[in-house]
């Protein structure tokens, strides 16, 4: 079984050959529709379907090629360096690629999109939640791959059900689906063309949670994109490949982590079942997002998942980089043991200024958990509402989406654009330039 005690499927993209009438941009690419085939000349109409009946569809991605768990090497990921692109031994090496992570600022909710290196024409693209119905987290993430020139999405990661993570690929009453363009679930360009992940399992069915399970069913059908559940084990080690050495790695899931065939004690709850993705290159860097994944128990909640995985990634060798700061910062996610064993230089946060003031997002205990590692930086897409006058720290707060650009051993973290998708406020100028060792 591809899961928790067996090798991993590597899921690959194949290359796309795409051939662009020169267009004023948004234009040309609104006006691009889906990859339809390899080698494919994609021409403008007036009002073209994302998919059609004449449409070829996506070659099903191969499961050859994984690599077993026990054999992770540097930064999770095992296998041989990178090519000299010389053509043989002796020549200078290549330069290391650049590719980019996006934390999206989508107000109270989760977005997380990544952009692999440029290969043969085009860039893998994976996204991993999509905010909440408001502020319309489709048409935010609709816009920033409009502005990346990203005319299809490789791969979703849907990390659970909840309203603030699966708004943005539903669409109803105003909202705006990335992924379809109507309630009949029409596909959109952005429709994955690779494959698509989430729990399997929605115990807790809401108005948007049905529409993503019937639109994902009947567009998967229909179109040959396998639809996996992280379900009972099954999935963990996957991985999903972005190109230029950089993959993504699903290593927890419905109260199971990678190498562990046995579920986490006390799981009940869709935030204790998320799945987690370690984003990971060839150099060694490390970006892990994880839901909203419980480590410290908080009401109902007290499956101790994050350690559990904290425990596996260690064991592997994985030293992360980046956090991507779990469930907004709340008081049931960033367990002070589970920062210590991972050690991460930056943490991200997500959060909105729109959230109900009760929730608090991000608790003074995560701050004290983060302060005390130590975490080098803490970035937060908004301020929210910490219920503490005081902080142990002072976070660096961007108003706006935090983009990382990646190359080699060294990684720039920054603002992207002038203001915020979410409420039109100035975004904070600001740009750091870390490496493994640290930021400067």
């Amino acid at each position: 079984m591809p899961g928790a005690y067996g090798p991993p499927q590597v899921l690959e993209a194949a290359a796309v050959s795409i051939d662009v009438l020169e267009l004023p941009r948004p234009l040309g690419l609104l006006l691009l529709g889906p990859l339809v085939a390899v080698g494919a000349c994609v021409s403008p109409v007036d009002d073209p379907p994302a998919w059609s009946d004449t449409n070829e569809a996506p070659v099903p991605p191969s499961e050859e090629g994984g690599m077993a768990p026990d054999d992770p090497g540097e930064g999770g990921f095992g296998g041989a360096p990178p090519d000299d692109g010389a053509g043989g031994s002796g020549g200078a090496a290549a330069p290391p690629a650049t590719w980019q992570i996006f934390v999206v600022d989508i107000g109270q909710g989760d977005a997380t999109v990544v952009i692999g290196p440029e290969e043969d024409g085009r860039r893998r693209t994976l996204v991993v939640d999509g905010g909440d119905r408001h502020p319309d987290g489709g048409r935010i993430l609709r816009n920033l791959l409009l502005e990346q020139g990203v005319d299809a999405v490789d791969w979703v990661v849907l990390s659970h059900f909840d309203g603030d993570h699966v708004g943005g690929f539903v669409t109803i009453s105003s909202s705006t689906s990335l992924l379809w363009e109507d309630e009949s679930c029409t596909p959109s360009p952005w429709f994955p063309i690779r494959g698509i992940f989430d729990q399997g399992i929605d115990t807790n069915t809401t108005q948007s949670s049905e529409q993503w399970t019937r639109c994902t069913t009947e567009l998967s059908a229909q179109l040959s994109v396998p639809r996996h559940a992280v379900a009972g084990g099954e999935e963990l080690g996957t991985t999903l490949d972005l190109g230029g050495g950089v993959r993504a790695m699903v290593v927890a899931g419905d109260g199971y982590v990678i190498d562990d065939p046995q579920r986490v004690a006390s799981v009940n709850t869709p935030n204790e079942r998320s799945v987690a993705l370690l984003i990971s290159d060839e150099q060694g860097f490390d970006f892990l997002v994880t839901g909203d994944l419980t480590g410290p128990a908080s009401g109902a909640e007290n499956a101790a998942v994050e350690l559990a995985l904290a425990d596996a990634l260690v064991a592997r060798g994985v030293d992360v980089e980046v956090l991507r700061v779990g469930h907004h910062g709340a008081a049931n996610a960033t367990h002070p043991d589970f920062v210590a064993d991972l050690q991460p230089e930056v943490a991200l946060i997500s959060v909105g200024d729109d959230q109900a003031t009760n929730y608090h997002h991000p608790r003074c205990a995560t701050y004290d958990s983060l302060d005390q590692a130590p975490v080098e930086l803490v970035m937060q897409t908004e301020r929210g509402y910490p219920d503490c006058a005081s902080l142990p720290l002072e976070p660096v707060v961007m108003d706006g989406t935090i983009a990382l650009e990646v190359t080699g051993d060294t990684y720039v973290i920054s603002g992207y654009g002038d203001h915020s998708p979410a409420h039109g406020g100035e975004t904070l100028s600001f740009d750091r330039t870390c490496d493994l060792q640290g930021c400067r």
